[in-house]
């Protein structure tokens, strides 16, 4: 099989955006769908957080011990974010980061968030993931007349799953539900 490169060279950031495409590539659900704005971000990384559960420490009494029984991950990724200069609003192409604004600063529900992560986009044998993340934002500089950098991190909501067949295998056919055949 060959990992279908369109999806890789065809990740490009908004007019104005000085971000670079890179091989890890994130994807947002907007409207059922994903959308890829990788082109759009910075030091995308897939940060593990171990998975555990208590176990008895036989020999030690009154300590407790716990097993690692996997990872989930905690991406955290910079945006640059790019103003129109006619009317100083975010360009429409970055419609996706208002979402994510406001899902940062919602409480529940309202505060999670679709995503995918796609580990390497030129080779269908590494990971990619699918789940569901509360969103965090916090600004990582200031100093730009036309832009601003945000920094997101994400924490998952119970187990991110591995997805079966990566979105760059040649078989992967995208469906409404988000899910991969």
């Amino acid at each position: 099989m060959v990992a279908d490169r369109t999806i890789y060279d065809d990740t490009k950031p908004s007019v104005g955006s000085l971000a670079l495409a890179h091989q890890k590539l994130l994807y947002v659900e907007q409207d059922t769908a994903f959308e890829n704005v990788t082109g759009d971000i910075n030091n995308l990384n897939t940060n593990p957080t171990p998975i555990t559960v208590q176990r008895e420490v036989y020999g030690t009494k009154g300590r407790t011990s716990q097993d690692i029984i996997g990872y989930n991950f905690a991406p955290t990724f910079d945006v640059e974010v790019i103003r129109d200069p006619e009317t100083g609003q975010i360009v429409a192409a970055q419609a996706w980061l208002i979402d994510l604004m406001d899902a940062a600063y919602s409480e529940g529900e309202a505060n999670k968030r679709n995503f995918r992560i796609v580990e390497d986009a030129l080779d269908e044998r590494m990971p990619a993931f699918e789940g569901k993340f509360s969103v965090a934002v916090a600004p990582a500089n200031t100093g730009y007349a036309d832009k601003n950098v945000l920094t997101f991190t994400l924490a998952n909501d119970g187990v991110v799953e591995r997805m079966p067949i990566s979105p760059i295998d040649e078989t992967f056919t995208e469906d409404t539900t988000g899910g991969g055949e």
